[in-house]
């Protein structure tokens, strides 16, 4: 068990998305002995690891757009079933690029099991383009293999494991193509019907074409800044329901997702009243912040508590001006 142990500490890696890189640290020696224990470390060994050539665009060095401060995922996943694990990165593109069409969204790097990973994003046949944010890894046509959803701006995109070691872009006839930014996303199944369900955190309507450039007339106390996102309109998150087999269907609306169109930021799911339902927790960038247990005017994803499809609490993040808005289905309106 120790020697297994002293394994796993070696090769487990797990890497970020900073300054347009992708970091990879591993981490350090294990604890020595059930009698000593130490801290672990981490060390970079990105070059090693084969990522150092990834680049991660997010925009000019300007940052004269709110879009180019975000995005960089990233998840590990054994796309093709031999044991070890892979890993997709999201790039972002610069403002000149996406006018052209965009930028490669991902890459997918394979991994040998011992920390080194080699570029397969050709060889996998993943070609789809724009501006993006964020991944989600899931299998949503139930086939054993693990497909791609990629968030971002201008588009969204499934890649569909074909269990040949190739991705195929099916975000159309999924019914998950869309316009709106999307940053965050998760899988769950939200109706428990044995069938992966989608929820997509949505950020601002935004439009390159039509927005003041830094300095133009958007200050914060004092200093120009990008504009938005307040002063802008949020994008409403989207929900959607899987039929078994690739196919989605959007209940947004229906099941009353986000009607006020809150500026989304990301998305995480649990069940956190332990009533076996799956519950989303979003957080997004509000107006109105909560004082002690009072709701204020824009910080709720879904109505009041006694919606018939979802309730919501909310906390406070005073600092980032950030709300934390806690979604609870109730069970008895999926029937």
């Amino acid at each position: 068990m120790q020697e297994k142990s002293r394994t796993l500490g070696r090769n487990l890696l797990f890497s970020i998305l900073a300054c347009g890189f992708a970091i990879v640290f591993r981490m350090g020696q294990p604890v020595a002995s059930p009698e000593k224990e130490t801290n672990p470390t981490f060390v970079d060994v990105t070059a090693q690891s084969g990522l150092a050539a990834f680049k991660n665009a997010q925009g000019s060095l300007a940052k004269e757009h709110i879009i180019e401060t975000m995005g960089g995922g990233a998840a590990f996943f054994d796309y093709d079933k031999d044991g070890n694990l892979d890993l997709a990165l999201v790039r972002g593109s610069t403002v000149e690029q996406f006018e052209k069409g965009g930028s490669l969204l991902c890459a997918l790097f394979r991994g040998d099991g011992h920390g080194r990973f080699q570029d397969v994003t050709a060889v996998a046949g993943i070609k789809s383009v724009g501006w993006g944010m964020g991944v989600v890894i899931g299998d949503v046509d139930n086939d054993g293999w693990e497909d791609i959803f990629l968030t971002g701006y201008g588009s969204n995109a499934l890649l569909r494991n074909q269990g040949n070691g190739t991705f195929r872009d099916l975000t159309a006839e999924s019914g998950l193509a869309s316009s709106a930014w999307s940053v965050s996303a998760a899988f769950a199944d939200f109706d428990r019907d044995g069938d992966l369900d989608l929820y997509v955190a949505n950020y601002l309507t935004y439009d390159l074409h039509r927005l003041p450039k830094r300095g133009a007339s958007c200050t914060y106390r004092g200093f120009d800044v990008f504009c938005g996102p307040r002063g802008l309109p949020g994008e409403r998150d989207a929900l959607y329901f899987n039929d078994g087999k690739g196919h989605f269907q959007d209940v947004s609306q229906a099941k009353g997702i986000d009607p006020e169109s809150l500026f989304g930021m990301g998305v995480v799911v649990a069940d956190y009243d332990n009533d076996g339902w799956p519950d989303a927790t979003g957080t997004s960038r509000c107006e109105a912040m909560l004082s002690g247990m009072e709701r204020q005017p824009g910080c709720t994803l879904g109505g009041e508590p006694s919606s018939p499809t979802w309730t919501t609490t909310a906390g406070k993040r005073s600092s980032w001006r950030t709300a934390i808005c806690i979604l609870r289905r109730i069970a008895s309106t999926w029937a």
